[in-house]
């Protein structure tokens, strides 16, 4: 039996197999052995970090959170006081002291430590100018102000004298308002006293440059302060050599043009809710030759009238286009003008240039300036040298050398290629969505697809800011090196304020070749906001905002993708909304890019979320938010934080999972939304309130900040919000 069962018993598997078989079998279990610990260690390395942060940039940041959000509010019930509850019970609910307004301020000093510092052998011509400019102002003497004085007394008495200072002296008939003004303009004094006049691109073509007339800036005196502001007439007058007894009654009546000029601008104001295509549509209604004008508006001879003031720097012929101001506002203020005695006129228009350059006069005529200021408005005071100077820097310069040097300093070549790799991240991102918006049909799509794949990113600074060549955006009158060393202070800025409106000027029969966007791009570097140009097809990220709460390189990018990714989101959305359909992928003007189908669907679209901002409950007031003037800001809140935290998605699938903050309990992805709003904790009350309510654009920030997060399905998965609370209701708003 024994026998038996072993000459029928079964050798063992492994023995059975051949040596090739067990070869192979060996080499598929070694394959299976090194997959599973390649997933392992992927595991560890890409989902489960080993340790939390502690580097000083992470324990900054955490010290940042605890010191804002209050652990004591479920994040699904009431995110907004979750997210900043501490931080605004810490500044007393102060807007003043939001961390945007710490973020100014530091952006203030920044500069500051630039311009103050000494001139260096290597610095540029342009630098070292600036800098002379600035340190002359800063040390001017009395002599010298005396010697401005003189300068602006000899200007008044070329312009046939101030009627209230030469008594009855003065001779009407001498007198014109458009002389005046054209004199004005040569002499580098302010000349848009009754019309401004502008050379912009082109509306109906961005490569070509064009003629704008538009309403002047008139001050608006708030009724407690018009007695302090009459005051103020009569003692700079008197200042200047007038009687009191004739300043008192004759400067009463220009105060009662002032108000009359500004009814008529404000009467003209665009309402709240008009978007960017409706102001190019009203523009546009506006657009005529200069002979098509003449014709209906016989009042004033156009052609002189504008040539006077573009001379000698440009010159029109009456077949040009121009764009002028609305039909109401000339034919109002040109009657108004018809009606008003010589006196009157003359008497109005020193005062304006006499107001405008105050500053720059003797010590008395600027204690009288500050005196009213202290009243009115202290933040406008002069008796801050530095500030004043500051402001005469940023006049002098278009844009200023210091902005470069800003840039080179707290804009350094990696750091920018980071938020460029951010700003390249979300903006694909973007694009994802629009490729599957169902309210877009095909034709629309692929325009909008077009328009995304053109879109460029300004960030910083134009241009390669580190060098020299840059500085080739900068055009200056030769001599003006010379003067700064050698001539008047005042008399600096008179030449140099007449050279820069002629280089303006000169503008007009050149094409366009975007230095005059690159102008306004390097004067906003040291400006805390983003913002999106339709006419270039450009966001642009200025320096200052690429620091503090909205970015750090050497933080977790969850942070980053949370504050300034949503902020780039924003931007870019605005290409896409209604405002910007009727600019195409150049930013040239067209009828729309949108078509009517797509049209209609958007507007079907909009409701709920218009609808979602007029039901939002507004504590301390029974006004309500106006989801149609805000909608446009709206649909980019939506949107912007929705496209970022997609793009830090897809950036940790390609880096890893980041660690989480040293104290502070909540996730990476918890903590992007808590960094989405930061910039949104403060409060307003009272009539910061209701004006915010009833003029802002942007809705309230406590709106802002919960709206686009209360309608993300992922923010309430990071949370575990249970459906139907309050950050997680069923139905949700949504554009792209």
């Amino acid at each position: 039996m024994d026998q038996k069962k072993s000459i029928f018993a079964k050798e063992p598997w492994w023995k059975r197999r051949s040596k090739l078989e067990k070869k192979l079998v060996l080499s598929l279990l070694g394959i299976v052995i090194a997959f599973i610990i390649f997933i392992a260690l992927v595991c560890v390395k890409y989902v489960i970090p080993e340790r939390p942060c502690h580097s000083s940039h992470c324990l900054l940041a955490a010290s940042q959170v605890i010191g804002s959000i209050d652990t004591s509010v479920d994040p699904c019930d009431d995110f907004f006081t979750f997210a900043c509850g501490k931080f605004i019970e810490q500044i007393h609910g102060d807007i003043e002291a939001t961390s945007i307004k710490a973020l100014e301020e530091k952006v203030a000093r920044q500069v500051a430590e630039l311009i103050k510092e000494p001139i260096k052998e290597d610095d540029h011509p342009f630098v070292k100018i600036q800098k002379q400019l600035f340190q002359n102002c800063m040390n001017e003497t009395e002599e010298e102000q005396e010697n401005a004085l003189n300068i602006f007394n000899e200007t008044i008495r070329e312009l046939q004298g101030w009627p209230v200072v030469e008594g009855f002296e003065w001779d009407e008939q001498l007198f014109d308002w458009k002389r005046a003004i054209y004199q004005l303009r040569r002499k580098g004094l302010p000349y848009a006293i009754f019309f401004d006049v502008q050379v912009m691109p082109c509306l109906v073509n961005k490569t070509r440059n064009a003629v704008y007339l538009s309403e002047p800036f008139v001050i608006r005196v708030e009724e407690e302060h018009k007695e302090s502001y009459k005051r103020y007439m009569v003692e700079a007058a008197v200042a200047m050599g007038a009687e009191e007894k004739l300043a008192i009654v004759e400067l009463e009546k220009v105060f009662d043009l002032i108000d009359r000029v500004h009814k008529i601008v404000k009467e003209n104001d665009r309402p709240n809710n008009y978007t960017m295509a409706d102001v190019k549509r009203e523009l546009l209604k506006e657009r005529y030759t200069i002979e098509e004008y003449q014709k209906r508006h016989e009042a004033l001879d156009w052609l002189s009238f504008i040539n006077g003031i573009l001379k000698p720097a440009g010159k029109l012929t009456k077949s040009d286009y121009v764009y002028f101001p609305t039909e109401k506002f000339v034919e109002s203020l040109l009657s108004l003008l018809d009606k008003t005695p010589r006196r009157i006129q003359a008497n109005y228009i020193m005062w304006n240039v006499l107001d405008s350059t105050i500053t720059y006069l003797n010590k008395k005529l600027q204690q009288i300036e500050n005196n009213y200021l202290c009243v009115a408005d202290r933040s406008l005071q002069s008796n801050d040298r530095y500030k004043f100077c500051k402001r005469v820097i940023n006049r002098t310069f278009r844009p200023s050398p210091v902005y470069i040097n800003y840039a080179r300093k707290y804009l350094p070549v990696e750091k920018r290629n980071k938020v460029k790799e951010m700003l390249t991240n979300i903006k694909g991102e973007f694009t994802e969505l629009l490729k599957q918006s169902s309210w877009l049909d095909t034709e629309s799509k692929e325009k909008a697809l077009e328009k995304a794949q053109s879109m460029t990113g300004v960030i910083g600074t134009p241009g390669d800011y580190f060098n020299d060549d840059i500085y080739d955006t900068f055009k200056m009158e030769p001599k003006f090196a010379e003067d700064v060393t050698e001539s008047n202070f005042f008399e600096i800025m008179l030449q140099n304020a007449r050279h820069q409106v002629d280089l303006s000027f000169a503008r007009i029969h050149k094409p366009n070749d975007d230095a005059y966007n690159d102008i306004v791009y390097h004067r906003a570097v040291a400006t805390v906001n983003a913002m999106y140009s339709p006419s270039d097809n450009a966001m642009v990220l200025p320096v200052a905002i690429l620091q503090g709460i909205f970015y750090d390189q050497d933080r977790p990018q969850y942070l980053n993708y949370g504050a300034l990714g949503s902020i780039i989101g924003h931007e870019i959305t605005h290409g896409f909304c209604k405002d910007a359909s009727t600019f195409d992928k150049d930013g040239n003007e067209v009828e729309s890019v949108w078509s009517n189908a797509t049209a209609e669907a958007f507007e079907r679209q909009i409701q709920c979320i218009i609808q979602d901002a007029e039901d939002f409950d507004v504590e301390d007031t029974e006004a309500t938010i106006n989801g149609t003037l805000t909608l446009e800001e709206n649909i980019a809140d939506y949107t912007g934080v929705k496209v970022a935290y997609a793009a830090y998605k897809n950036w940790v699938r390609v880096h890893g999972e980041e660690p989480q903050l040293t104290g502070v309990g909540y996730t990476p992805y918890q903590l992007f939304w808590v960094s989405s709003i930061s910039h949104e904790c403060y409060q307003l009350s009272g009539k910061s309130l209701e004006q915010s309510l009833k003029r802002d654009s942007h809705a309230l920030n406590v709106y802002r900040a919960t709206a686009p997060i209360r309608n993300s399905a992922e923010f309430a998965k990071d949370f575990n919000c249970p459906l139907n609370s309050k950050m997680n209701p069923p139905d949700k708003c949504q554009i792209f």
